[in-house]
């Protein structure tokens, strides 16, 4: 009788992403697909607000019971301003955190890929937050930070840390943009039209109106925007004609 050879298991190893190469889901446009967009803003407003949340959580608070206590982490939350007293520039990023990780928060609801000059940086989920060296960071394209599709960890960096950087690499646009689609999740009547038209107004603010366009849509139709005027107003700062 002839002898059975086991057969061995073989495995297929993922392809390795190729440098430079950035993975990410593709935004659908506000016209043809605006449940996708939808649901993306809910996700991405639900992690910011998560985030503004843990900032202003008091010492000591647990959501919990559990048997574990950790230590409550420093509470640290940057001002939206700051006055400038000199630009810092990038030499001086490298030289003063050389040896400290800087946390970035994936804020699509797709994968982000980025290739660091030695190392390979993927988010795979919304909220994750992961440590990128000063060097990568300084090199990162625009289109990542700019445009939010990383963020800086409010809560994982330190102060200074933000400050330096959203200074040196004039990030502070893109924050605006943040804490402006944050405040119109929270009280979208309350929030002036001129500061909306400051931000689509902006260098980025052309990829960034369809998210704020989206968010109006969705105001309007749970009824939490029903001021007629507004609404117009909306519309000719968004270049939108909203369903009613």
């Amino acid at each position: 009788m002839a002898e059975e050879k086991e057969v061995k298991k073989t495995t297929t190893r993922k392809p390795r992403t190729p440098k430079s190469e950035v993975q990410e889901s593709v935004e659908p446009s506000i016209q043809d697909q605006m449940n996708a967009m939808m649901q993306m803003m809910a996700q991405q407003q639900q992690m910011f607000a998560m985030m503004m949340q843990q900032m202003q959580q008091p010492k000591g608070v647990v959501e919990k019971d559990e048997d574990v206590k950790e230590e409550p982490k420093q509470q640290k939350v940057r001002p939206a301003k700051r006055e400038k007293t000199g630009k810092v520039t990038k030499q001086q990023l490298r030289r003063k955190y050389k040896d400290v990780e800087i946390y970035l928060i994936n804020v699509t609801t797709g994968t982000v890929g980025y290739q660091g000059k030695h190392e390979y940086y993927a988010w795979d989920d919304t909220g994750e937050s992961i440590p990128v060296a000063i060097d990568d960071l300084i090199a990162m394209n625009d289109y990542f930070l700019q445009t939010c599709k990383l963020t800086l960890d409010e809560y994982e960096n330190e102060p200074e840390v933000l400050d330096d950087i959203i200074q040196c690499l004039e990030l502070q646009e893109a924050y605006d943009y943040l804490y402006l689609l944050n405040d119109l999740d929270e009280d979208i009547e309350n929030v002036s039209p001129k500061r909306v038209k400051q931000i689509v107004n902006s260098e980025n603010g052309r990829s960034l109106r369809a998210d704020i366009a989206t968010l109006v849509q969705q105001k309007i139709e749970k009824e939490e925007l029903t001021n007629g005027k507004l609404i117009k107003q909306y519309e000719e700062i968004l270049h939108m004609n909203f369903k009613k």
